[in-house]
């Protein structure tokens, strides 16, 4: 069992999602559409993001990088151990706050 210390560093899920979400299909709209049909369109894509956003932050998920195998894993719910599903290594993690 491997003891590693984490900090409060916020998976890149997020951004992905803001992109594939509502930047391509504003995108789309406003190349076929126009200015007042891509505002239109792009509403229920945004309250889906914002959806998935306010359940990212309520589950609190963090990445981490197995002292192992070198892979990185997220760790959801403020959680304090995991398995690395790799290598299959049990994981402790002590929080810290960032710097």
């Amino acid at each position: 069992m491997k003891r590693i210390t984490m900090t409060h560093e916020k998976e890149g899920f997020m951004d992905m999602m803001t992109r594939i979400i509502v930047l391509l299909p504003l995108n789309l709209a406003l190349k076929t559409l126009g200015v007042i049909a891509a505002i239109t369109i792009i509403g229920i894509p945004a309250s889906v993001l914002l959806f998935k956003m306010a359940n990212m932050l309520w589950y609190k998920t963090y990445k981490l990088e197995c002292p192992s195998c070198g892979k990185k894993i997220s760790i959801q719910g403020g959680s304090e151990a995991t398995n690395c599903m790799y290598c299959k290594e049990r994981i402790v993690a002590t929080w810290r706050k960032p710097a």
